[in-house]
């Protein structure tokens, strides 16, 4: 069997003046809802509403966060990252002095559109790579489909031991690339594993294992390894497989790679010729 649907019953005060709506006298709408005649007669003589509580009052407590208290509270995180990671109850604690319920803090955040949320590592293009990347698409914009497809692109990627945990931040909605909203992170690549590869159209290279053997530890990836294992190592085994075809290689820019990808692509670029 289904729930049982229970009917609330009309008050009887605007039962009372629907009925005198009607044409009903007080008196004979009073005897008929078995109402004290002196009641019915108050609420005329006030010129009441049919509703108990007038619609502009607000029925329930009172709200323990205000948007005073929210706006404070944001005041007090801005350009900080140290503060918007802190737990929402040491915030309120901090920067207003209140005590309340992580749900309360919780929703009180979402009227402002404040959410927990995990940063990035590393902040926004700089201007000097936005306009790299817009004289390379206005220098390109005319390239058919079949100079694209002969592009290797190359990348690495660092995968640290000794990497801090990811915490959350406490922001909104385009805040995301604010410097105080931003997890830097400053490892050393003592404790890191480097990998390379390649990918292309209907290409992918394999996955390679980048040593940090042989200069020292500490020094980490330098230009030197670079050429001795990836010049000479999986990228030039591409080159020697796909240089009939003619092909060009793209890489993300790394330190590493400004001299030494420079010589290696011209003698590419030689024997291509």
């Amino acid at each position: 069997m289904g729930r049982v649907r229970h009917e609330w019953h009309t008050p009887k005060k605007a039962r009372f003046f629907y009925l005198l709506e009607r044409g009903m006298s007080k008196s004979a709408a009073a005897k008929e809802l078995k109402l004290p005649r002196n009641t019915a007669w108050k609420w005329t003589l006030s010129n009441t509403e049919r509703r108990t509580r007038p619609l502009s009052k607000k029925l329930g407590r009172h709200a323990s966060i205000t948007d005073e208290h929210i706006n404070q509270m944001i005041l007090w995180i801005t350009g900080h990252y140290d503060r918007r990671i802190l737990p929402l109850e040491t915030i309120a604690k901090e920067a207003c002095g209140i005590t309340a319920s992580y749900r309360t803090l919780l929703r009180a955040w979402d009227r402002w559109g404040y959410h927990h949320h995990t940063p990035d590592s590393k902040p926004f293009l700089t201007r000097d790579q936005k306009l790299c990347r817009y004289t390379f698409a206005v220098k390109n914009w005319d390239r058919p489909v079949s100079y694209w497809r002969r592009g290797i692109y190359t990348d690495e990627t660092v995968a640290r031991t000794n990497l801090r945990r990811r915490v959350k931040v406490l922001r909104k909605r385009g805040e995301r690339r604010r410097l105080d909203c931003i997890q830097f992170t400053f490892n050393s690549g003592r404790d890191s594993i480097m990998c390379w590869a390649a990918i292309g159209y209907n290409f992918k290279s394999e996955l390679y294992f980048v040593s940090m053997e042989g200069q020292g530890q500490g020094q980490g990836f330098t230009q030197k390894k670079y050429e001795e294992q990836i010049l000479r190592g999986p990228l030039g085994q591409i080159f020697e497989e796909r240089h009939s075809q003619g092909f060009f290689c793209v890489e993300d820019g790394s330190r590493v790679q400004a001299l030494k990808t420079l010589k290696g692509m011209e003698v590419f670029a030689m024997l291509l010729e």
